[in-house]
C-alpha cells in the first residue's frame, strides 16, 4: 500500500465525500432553521458533526497510508489538524448551540460563517501543502 494504491485512493475519495457531507449542509442550515428548527438541528447532529469526525478519520488514514511521505509533524498537516480542532469546537458550541437554543441565533450565524472560513482554510492547506 501507499500513495496511489487502491486503498489510499479509496481513502482520498472517502475523505473528500466526508468534507462535502460536512460542509454542504452548512449553506442551508440558516434557511432550514427558519423553516424547521428541529430538522436543522437533526441534520447538524446526524450529518454534519459525524461527517466532520470522518474528515479527521480518513485524513489520519491517509497520513498513515502515505508510506511516511506525509507525517503528522508536516506543517500543513499540523495546521490542518489545528483547523479541524477549532472547527469542531465552533460546530459543537456555536452551530449546535444555536440550533438547540443554547446560544443566540446570531452566534450560530457567526459560527456557520466561521465554519465556512475554517473549511476553506483546511481545503487550501490540503491543496497547496504549505511548508511541504
Amino acid at each position: 500500500m501507499g500513495i496511489g494504491s487502491d486503498v489510499y485512493n479509496l481513502f482520498v475519495v472517502l475523505h473528500l465525500l466526508a468534507v462535502v457531507a460536512a460542509f454542504g449542509p452548512l449553506f442551508v442550515l440558516p434557511r432550514l432553521r427558519a423553516a424547521d428548527p428541529a430538522a436543522a438541528a437533526r441534520i447538524h447532529l446526524v450529518v454534519v458533526l459525524p461527517a466532520t469526525v470522518l474528515v479527521w478519520v480518513f485524513g489520519m488514514g491517509l497520513t498513515g497510508l502515505s508510506d511516511d511521505v506525509f507525517e503528522l509533524t508536516d506543517p500543513w498537516i499540523a495546521a490542518s489538524l489545528g483547523i479541524w480542532v477549532v472547527l469542531m469546537v465552533v460546530q459543537w458550541f456555536g452551530v449546535r448551540g444555536a440550533l438547540t437554543g443554547r446560544v443566540p441565533a446570531r452566534t450560530g450565524r457567526a459560527a456557520i460563517g466561521a465554519s465556512h472560513l475554517l473549511y476553506a482554510a483546511g481545503i487550501v492547506s490540503m491543496v497547496f501543502k504549505p511548508g511541504a
